[in-house]
């Protein structure tokens, strides 16, 4: 791929957006503001809310790969992209191969998705990683245990965050979750790893003509459960500066040993008795108001990033332009346990103080709601930037308090 990038706008030229969730949504916008026609590809559902921005949709199953292919070439597209998803990253990656566009490759989008894959590969580069067993069999589970030890952690392994991952404590347990981790899974793979106590952060990086432009750390605030669920990020990450700097030494060879070239990047780490481990990652932005968040840090907007690398626009100069903020921000998402029932209205402040960079509410009249249990069942976002996370956090709490859904009725009723 040429270093030579265009200078203007992407007037007459058209990206493949994959995906018209609400992660997609800014990326769809920042392509179109850039002047791009943004072809969206997705089959139809009700609460997509990228299909209103779309220029153009092609209707296709983002996971049949072949079809997305067909697709790209049918809508001639000259770009590929997504934010904040992983379902349809083998298929970007066989767009790019296609048609020679810029981004990550097919095989490196399949490390990417495969949890197993993706830690045989950084293993043989050094990277710390938990230690792991395929398991092909429930009678393989016990043998994988005495690696691992117990507690463990069963997982799919080729399933998006947390959906098909277990804490186990008992080897009953382990049988149990490999069957039901081997039922969701698409290609019935399942792997033990050994459980690593000690600090879940994060981190997202950009990847462009073989350089590293940024790899920036933040903090993770993880609602409890059998599997912590992510529900906020924070910058900066309250950690020895040492720690930091391990962190970006090993997300940087973790990164190469990937093979991820010219995209977004968002990498899932673990602390654990001072070593600095990869859970893993992958070559899109990260979700749950991630980009928000970085386009707070830097002063920008962070969906643009993605459009212009995509789009092969200038990069590293718009890049260079940030504004960095000088205290902190986080992203929070909201969320309430206690929300059964039929939304019956959704209340939200209509202006914002200087202070609120972003608020998001996902859930709209006549949408079910079941409690709280993964990322799809927050109500919406707020991101806010303050001196310090502790005050970030208060106006994260007063301006999520303004958002209140009134419910009736009961699930299943």
């Amino acid at each position: 791929m040429s270093t030579q990038h265009r200078q203007g706008p992407a007037a007459g030229r058209r990206i493949l957006i994959i995906g018209a969730g609400r992660g997609q949504v800014g990326l769809i916008r920042a392509a179109k503001r850039l002047g791009a026609t943004a072809v969206v590809a997705t089959l139809p559902q009700p609460h997509l809310p990228g299909l209103a921005l779309a220029d153009e949709v092609a209707e296709v199953d983002i996971l049949d790969v072949d079809a997305v292919v067909r697709a790209a070439r049918d809508a001639r597209v000259d770009a590929v992209a997504t934010s904040c998803l992983d379902t349809g990253l083998e298929a970007l990656g066989a767009v790019v191969d296609a048609l020679g566009l810029r981004g990550l490759s097919r095989s490196t989008a399949r490390l990417c998705f495969d949890k197993l894959e993706m830690k045989q590969r950084l293993e043989e580069a050094g990277v710390p990683t938990a230690v792991y067993v395929p398991v092909a069999s429930a009678q393989e589970v016990p043998a994988a245990l005495e690696r691992t030890g117990l507690p463990a952690v069963v997982k799919a392994t080729d399933l998006q965050g947390s959906s098909g991952v277990f804490m186990v404590d008992t080897a009953q347990e382990a049988q149990e979750a490999f069957t039901r981790a081997a039922e969701l899974s698409r290609g019935g793979r399942v792997i033990v790893e050994r459980f690593l106590e000690g600090r879940e952060f994060g981190a997202q990086a950009l990847m462009h003509d073989g350089e590293i432009l940024h790899i920036t750390v933040h903090g993770d605030d993880l609602a409890t459960g059998p599997v912590p669920v992510p529900v906020g990020h924070h910058v900066p990450m309250d950690a020895d500066p040492a720690l930091r700097e391990q962190a970006r030494r090993v997300i940087a060879d973790a990164i190469r040993a990937l093979g991820l070239r010219d995209c977004a990047i968002n990498v899932d780490l673990m602390e654990s008795r001072g070593i600095v481990h990869v859970i893993e990652l992958t070559g899109r932005a990260g979700a749950n108001g991630l980009p928000e968040l970085m386009s707070t840090v830097y002063g920008l907007d962070y969906y643009e990033i993605v459009a212009r690398e995509a789009l092969d626009l200038e990069v590293r100069q718009t890049w260079q332009s940030a504004s960095p903020w000088p205290g902190a921000a986080l992203a929070l998402m909201l969320i309430d346990p206690e929300a059964r029932g039929t939304i019956a209205s959704v209340q939200a402040p209509r202006e914002l103080p200087e202070w609120a960079t972003d608020l998001q509410v996902f859930k709209s009249v006549g949408e079910t709601m079941e409690g709280f249990s993964s990322s799809n069942d927050c109500i919406g976002q707020v991101v806010v930037r303050g001196e310090s996370l502790q005050e970030c956090r208060r106006r994260a709490e007063e301006l999520g308090s303004a958002v209140r859904l009134e419910m009736s009725g009961v699930p299943g009723a």
